[in-house]
């Protein structure tokens, strides 16, 4: 008797599957990360955020399907994406489970879909926990008039320049960045309200309604990581430069003031999505297809107003009026011991923006001697309080008199 030789390609599919009959979801040709429970009849499907199933030979004849009748199950609600050929292939359409309350009980959910015809593999992606009992295609839907594979077009909304805190609708939590971190790759998170500057992102709009959001610990803008146009891409903070991967629309849902947040690197079709819709302080955001739910809606509070949430410090993030002098350019500690700036070393301040109310200043100290200085302070003079400061720490302030000194970064 000859040995077996065992592969990864099985024995060949039998026959075709018909797609117009109810076919339980554990059958399976390919799949990644999902669980199988149950036997015979009672067998279900459960997939996490990502995971897939793919099933070969769907044979849709030449009339095509142009519907999909699911029999699922999610505690939070989830969509599955149906794809022709890969897990990562052409968007044939999206099925939105609504949020059923628990896992094991079951809607049946219909939803149009791009016609398809011929013989196929297809896969099922999910976008959250989900559990499936059952699929079956149809004929009886109507081709959707917008694919979700190309750019929505609903005309995006604008918003005014300006510094904003960005409250998810879901959590009722505000776009942060980890731990304050003002550093390029930090990650973009949900969180309690506190008003710190990691939680402020100024919006500035470029063209064809895009904008870029830059936070407020310095010169970083929200960032898809590497642009990629896939689901699950990480969102971050990175140096700012505004390409695509740093570009992001603003797309009305039908409710007043509040959007998705669509992504340049997607052509818009994907949008910035709270983790498997999370809640907790700490939960992560990164990019999904779009499919509307709570966890990628947001509100876009201005910094004058008062989060809903309420910060710990005053939500502004500037001074409220001028200073009545211009900062000193003498520091409280000098080096060299002389009552002036070291030599080689210039102070420069200048005025960044002014709206009326408030403004926002700059100072900048440069060292072009050959001395090195571990650690700096400066002292000016200034008749209000400064509610945040960038690229320094405010060492104390006592009445008109402020000390600032280095980060404890640099």
């Amino acid at each position: 008797m000859g040995q077996a030789k065992a592969t990864l390609q099985g024995v060949a599919q039998v026959q075709n599957l018909n797609p117009y009959v109810s076919n339980r979801a554990a059958t399976i040709a390919w799949q990644g990360g999902i669980l199988v429970n149950g036997s015979g009849a009672n067998t279900i499907v459960s997939y996490n955020r990502g995971d897939w199933t793919g099933v070969s030979g769907v044979a849709f004849g030449n009339s095509g399907a142009t519907a999909i009748t699911m029999k699922a199950a999610s505690q939070n609600g989830a969509v599955i994406k149906i794809c022709d050929g890969s897990a990562s292939g052409t968007a044939i359409g999206y099925v939105t489970i609504p949020a059923t309350g628990s896992n094991n009980t079951y809607k049946t959910v219909t939803a149009n879909i791009n016609k398809v015809t011929g013989t196929k593999k297809v896969f099922f992606v999910a976008s959250g926990d989900v559990n499936v009992d059952s699929w079956q295609f149809s004929t009886n839907g109507t081709v959707p008039s917008i694919s979700p594979s190309v750019k929505p077009s609903v005309a995006p909304a604008e918003l005014k320049e300006g510094w904003y805190y960005i409250k998810n609708i879901l959590s009722e939590k505000y776009l942060q960045v980890t731990n304050n971190d003002g550093k390029a790759g930090a990650n973009v998170e949900i969180s309690t309200g506190t008003g710190v500057a990691g939680q402020r992102w100024y919006l500035k709009n470029t063209e064809n309604g895009y904008f870029t959001l830059t936070s407020g610990l310095g010169n970083f803008m929200i960032d898809v990581a590497n642009g990629v146009d896939e689901d699950g891409a990480n969102i971050q903070i990175y140096n700012a430069y505004s390409g695509n991967a740093q570009q992001f629309i603003l797309q009305p849902t039908g409710t007043s003031n509040i959007y998705t947040i669509g992504t340049k690197a997607s052509n818009g079709t994907k949008v910035l999505d709270v983790y498997n819709h999370g809640k907790e302080d700490g939960t992560n955001v990164c990019q999904w297809t779009k499919y509307g739910a709570p966890n990628q809606q947001f509100i876009f509070e201005a910094i004058s107003a008062t989060p809903s949430t309420a910060p710990s410090v005053t939500p502004s993030v500037v001074p409220s009026v001028k200073p009545s002098t211009a900062p000193s350019v003498a520091p409280s500690k000098i080096p060299s011991g002389t009552t002036g700036l070291p030599a080689g070393v210039t102070c420069e301040y200048s005025i960044v923006s002014d709206w009326g109310s408030g403004f926002q200043g700059k100072i900048v100290l440069s060292n072009k001697s050959s001395h090195t200085f571990n650690g700096w302070t400066l002292s000016f003079d200034y008749n209000n309080t400064i509610t945040s400061l960038w690229g320094a720490e405010l060492a104390s302030q006592t009445g008109t008199k402020v000390v600032v000194k280095n980060p404890s970064w640099d």
